[in-house]
């Protein structure tokens, strides 16, 4: 009669986490949208304008005013995405880490 060899020795102590649907798929081909998106805006948007902004008074070509735009809200979006997300993991530890502690 065969047995069934899988190994099934998991301790209570080792949560199991399933990470499906986390839409790094969809997020990933947003981004190439996106950078499509801007290399062609970019690419049609050759002309200088003049910038206000605080004290600074100037010319900039209007790519790259677009490009540090894009730059800034990417950098500002993924700061507060890291942020959330780091939030989120550090109470789902503590939320397992009290889980475990009760059943001690």
């Amino acid at each position: 009669m065969p047995t069934d060899t899988t190994p099934t020795d998991r301790t209570e102590a080792e949560p199991v986490r399933d990470y499906r649907g986390t839409g790094v798929m969809w997020a990933g081909g947003a981004v190439v949208v996106i950078v499509a998106l801007a290399v062609i805006a970019a690419a049609q948007n050759t002309q200088d304008v003049e910038i206000n902004f605080l004290w600074m008074d100037g010319t900039l070509p209007l790519v790259l005013l677009l490009l540090i735009a894009i730059g800034a809200t990417v950098v500002v979006t993924e700061s507060i995405g890291w942020a959330w997300r780091h939030r989120r993991r550090k109470r789902l530890r503590e939320k397992d880490e009290l889980k475990r502690l009760r059943k001690a």
